[in-house]
């Protein structure tokens, strides 16, 4: 047979070899094309989810920063060992105290420093007022305690809470005397 004409004959097996296998492939990269597909990613709905867990994270690590500066708040409002047990000079160490506290905290910030020099009276009169109405000394220790451990974590906006967290824990309790009588309903 002349090799032209095996080549001839040739070319068509040869041909139908090569479609055989490339219909085998085709159906190989169809599958691997659709599972492309199937786990393509949607941009939005990751960025979404991303969003979502980066706002559990925050949520989560402000609940542990509270609950730090509670725990912190518990621990330093306990009476301070020694603390004068006369009302009235318990209550000037308070002041003092809580004069120092906030000085501690505003120390690198010159404008509030000074702004707290000028100002200061009125809040500290005010706590030292409250403080001799409350007529405790072992609160008023407390608070100078409280004024004179507590780390900077606990911002000014928190010395209230010094204050109420020692009269929660040493002060009188105000209980109401029944008396014994009835009113008449309606």
């Amino acid at each position: 047979m002349p090799h032209a004409l095996r080549s001839c004959l040739a070319l068509p097996l040869l041909a139908a070899t090569a479609l055989s296998a490339c219909g085998e492939g085709t159906k190989a990269n169809k599958s691997s094309i659709a599972a492309a597909f199937e786990n393509q990613v949607d941009p939005k709905a990751k960025a979404k989810e991303a969003g979502e867990d980066m706002r559990k994270l925050k949520e989560k690590v402000a609940a542990e920063a509270e609950a730090a500066t509670l725990a912190e708040i518990d621990k330093v409002t306990v009476p301070a060992a020694d603390a004068p047990t006369d009302i009235k000079a318990a209550c000037e160490a308070m002041r003092g105290a809580y004069d120092g506290f906030v000085q501690k905290r505003l120390a690198g910030n010159e404008k509030e420093l000074e702004r707290w020099s000028v100002m200061k009276g009125m809040d500290l009169d005010k706590a030292a007022q409250a403080c001799v109405t409350g007529k405790s000394a072992k609160v008023a220790a407390c608070q100078q305690n409280a004024f004179l451990n507590a780390s900077n974590q606990i911002g000014r906006d928190r010395e209230g809470e010094l204050l109420a967290s020692c009269m929660k824990k040493y002060g009188a309790s105000v209980a109401v005397a029944p008396t014994g009588e009835t009113k008449p309903a309606g």
